[in-house]
């Protein structure tokens, strides 16, 4: 076995990809697994060997992992999108039973070390307007921070039940905001997207302070947490910076020259709207998580942070910052426009 070798899980991803990167420059060797075949050329160029392995055929062992050397798993792959019954059924299926079969998989592979990317999202209101630490209540609102902490909790039932029959990998549960960084296919595209379209509502001042994480953060917090002394399971969460909604929409209004906000609605009025829309999804059985609901109401306009002591006690320092993170996603909209559902004629030149 390689003195230092990774097993990433989703590595097409944006957390994956960068955690690639990362890992690379620590001098791991790299493997990974994706869903789809990938045709990134960064992979062949960097000697890293991505399997197709489709994690519902992994559950139902019609798939096994190909190999049985890694010292660490990063498990980052996850279903996210879930509007139907049975889209639902299989976001479970990814989040909460692969992810189980994956840390069986590890225990007879004799990883040492497995790290599940969890999500805050998991964690109850209210906030109080104070940092969230770990062992805040739980109480998640919609079906995919749902799958989150079944996943955390059915992981800690199932170390607990063999780890005094045989050595089993230290798991490490690392809960991240919202994450960001190059190959973002979600928070940038979507939030980003919508200013761009002037489409972007403020509900409030845009005075609530949110939290975000670089993926390469991420990475960097896997190695910290995996060199802890403590053999037991633990959960962290993870931070790069925090802004209010304003300072970090407005500079992209500017520099793209568009309306900013160009919807802004009181509190109490997007929340009473929330409450009519999502009650009458759930009549209609449709998801009452997307779209206008009082959890996306809370999301936009209270303030989210999270207390990081936990893990800075153990070495962690970001490296990523907003201005950073704000050239990386001007670039991805120059590389990606329709990502961002744009035409290139329809931003400035960057």
């Amino acid at each position: 076995m390689k003195k230092k070798s990774i097993l990433i899980t989703g590595i097409t991803g944006n957390a994956g990809k960068n955690a690639a990167k990362y890992f690379l420059k620590k001098g791991y060797e790299v493997t990974g697994f994706s869903r789809n075949a990938t045709k990134d050329p960064f992979f062949k160029e960097n000697n890293i060997v991505v399997y197709d392995l489709d994690l519902l055929a992994f559950i139902k062992q019609e798939q096994k992992i190909p190999f049985t050397e890694a010292n660490m798993v990063y498990h980052t792959a996850a279903y996210v999108l879930g509007k139907t019954r049975e889209e639902k059924e299989i976001m479970r299926k990814i989040n909460v039973d692969a992810t189980l079969k994956l840390y069986s998989w590890a225990i007879d592979a004799g990883v040492k070390d497995f790290v599940f990317l969890s999500s805050v999202s998991i964690y109850d209101y209210p906030f109080k307007n104070k940092p969230i630490r770990e062992d805040h209540p739980k109480k998640p609102r919609y079906f995919y921070a749902k799958t989150k902490l079944e996943a955390e909790t059915k992981l800690l039932a199932l170390y607990e039940s063999v780890v005094k029959k045989e050595k089993v990998p230290k798991l490490s549960i690392l809960r991240p905001c919202y994450i960001v960084g190059r190959d973002d296919r979600n928070f940038a595209p979507q939030f980003i997207g919508r200013l761009l379209r002037e489409d972007l509502p403020m509900i409030g001042n845009g005075n609530n302070l949110m939290s975000f994480v670089h993926s390469k953060d991420l990475a960097k917090a896997t190695l910290v947490v995996i060199d802890r002394d403590s053999q037991k399971p633990e959960d962290f969460n993870v931070v790069s910076f925090t802004k209010t909604f304003y300072e970090f929409f407005k500079p992209f209004a500017d520099y793209f020259k568009v309306k900013f906000p160009s919807k802004k609605y009181p509190y109490w009025l997007a929340y009473i709207a929330g409450v009519i829309i999502q009650t009458y999804k759930k009549m209609v059985g449709k998801d009452p998580s997307l779209g206008i609901s009082t959890y996306r109401v809370k999301t936009l306009s209270t303030d989210r942070i999270y207390d990081t002591e936990k893990i800075e006690k153990l070495g962690y320092k970001p490296e990523f910052n907003y201005h950073t993170v704000f050239e990386e996603i001007l670039q991805d909209i120059k590389e990606h426009p329709n990502r961002y559902g744009l035409l290139f004629n329809k931003t400035q030149p960057i």
